[in-house]
């Protein structure tokens, strides 16, 4: 299983490194964007929206605990799993301030989350809540690159 594993990584990888990356790069220079901002707006939605479908098929179907589970599970993934394997396997070397701000702001997120689970219903007020959180993130995003 763990070789199958390592197998399906490596082939998602590939498929990034050969489909999803030169179409991103494409888009970066059509829209004259900088990279932080697509990271944040297009591969974030690349990246999440198997996520947010498995999430939401989760939660109609009544098993609210998995939905959640699984979007806290994939973004702890990410900031820890992910990050470690690309470190690792190339000599990119880390950027401090934009990893520190995503990281932070996955932080805020995921305490948001407990604050809205806390009575176990979440309002419409609550989910707009996490639109703002994004949103604010987006114009950290854009602001910092324009001072630094």
């Amino acid at each position: 299983m763990t070789t199958w594993l390592v197998y399906l990584l490596f082939m998602l990888g590939d498929t990034a490194d050969e489909f999803f990356c030169p179409v991103l790069d494409q888009i970066v220079i059509v829209l004259q964007i900088s990279p932080n901002l697509a990271g944040v707006t297009f591969l974030s939605l690349g990246n999440g929206a198997p996520d947010a479908a498995s999430s939401i098929a989760a939660t109609v179907s009544g098993q609210l605990d998995v939905g959640v589970s699984a979007v806290v599970g994939a973004g702890v993934f990410v900031t820890t799993v992910v990050v470690a394997a690309v470190i690792l396997s190339s000599e990119v070397k880390l950027n401090r301030r934009p990893f520190l701000r995503d990281t932070i702001f996955y932080l805020i997120a995921t305490l948001y989350l407990l604050v809205c689970f806390s009575d176990k219903k979440v309002h419409l007020a609550e989910a707009l809540g996490f639109i703002a959180i994004y949103f604010i993130f987006g114009c950290v995003v854009v602001i910092g690159r324009q001072l630094y």
